[in-house]
């Protein structure tokens, strides 16, 4: 739900817009949410009062109708935006994580990626891994030198900076209803290794990405799921493949790469706006 809270929307253009988790309870006649896993605990209910939905992906308007909402509900695709980066030295190959599990051990599959890095690559000397989380987050102890496990902020020229001083993204997470890092890499210039559901179905592709095989698993038990619904869980296999194709095979990544950069242009934070007019006044104009 952090992601809902980076959707800036100007209440003087839309006054009727409420950016709010679904769990909370407001007057909204139109409200921009989310949710990550298939299934809304019965305690989430606040949404319903309002006229219409807008989601960022696919995968949640299935939730939200499937929860029992007969209002309108459009998907408007968030964005992902920062500048294009060449590809670093060659020398020593870079993965980089970014997330916040907000304590959830479950939410993002960091301590999972560091397990199946070490698998990939046990005595590999050129290859690194860095995980950029925030203080809230689960504690990560990789006992490998090979790998950054960093909690600083940083300001928007730094992490831009970390974004471009790496090869590809790496995402273990079957719970996203959007992934602004990933999609943030895109416009980059560089692929990700990713779980295709939620959000990141709807802006990847096995040409712009490493498609991970997964499963549907129960959702964490831990606040907000409370284990109801199901997120997609990556096959460990799978993980180590695609971490060692990505390794090894550069003219690959670097056709990814291009892959990548090319869609990012349709995930812009202007063409959010576009759309998100043009569903807003739809919406006010069915009144």
């Amino acid at each position: 739900m952090q992601a809902v809270n980076a959707v800036h929307v100007s209440p003087l253009d839309y006054p009727d817009i409420v950016l709010a988790d679904p769990t909370n309870v407001s007057v909204s006649p139109i409200r921009f949410t989310m949710w990550e896993p298939t299934q809304l605990p019965p305690t989430a209910t606040g949404f319903m009062s309002a006229r219409a939905l807008i989601v960022p992906c696919k995968m949640n308007v299935r939730v939200f109708r499937s929860s029992g909402y007969r209002g309108m509900i459009h998907a408007v695709p968030l964005w992902g935006e920062s500048p294009w980066a060449p590809m670093p030295p060659d020398d020593v190959f870079k993965f980089v994580s970014i997330g916040r599990d907000n304590g959830v051990r479950a939410r993002k599959g960091m301590d999972e990626l560091i397990e199946c890095f070490k698998l990939a690559f046990p005595t590999h000397k050129d290859v690194r891994l860095t995980v950029k989380i925030s203080n809230d987050c689960y504690k990560l102890d990789p006992k490998d030198d090979r790998i950054t496990v960093s909690r600083e902020t940083l300001t928007r020229p730094k992490y831009e900076e970390m974004l471009g001083a790496h090869h590809c993204g790496v995402f273990l997470s079957g719970l996203e209803g959007w992934n602004f890092p990933a999609c943030e890499l895109m416009a980059t210039g560089r692929p990700s290794i990713i779980v295709p559901w939620g959000g990141p179905a709807d802006f990847t592709t096995p040409e712009t990405s490493w498609h991970l095989p997964y499963t549907m698993v129960q959702a964490p038990d831990d606040k907000p799921y409370f284990g109801f619904g199901q997120g997609g869980k990556p096959s460990r296999d799978g993980v180590i493949h695609a971490l060692r194709e990505a390794y090894s095979n550069r003219a690959l990544l670097n056709e990814k790469a291009t892959r990548s950069y090319e869609m990012s242009f349709k995930f812009t934070k202007s063409k959010f706006m576009e759309r998100l007019r043009v569903v807003a006044l739809d919406i006010l104009s069915s009144v």
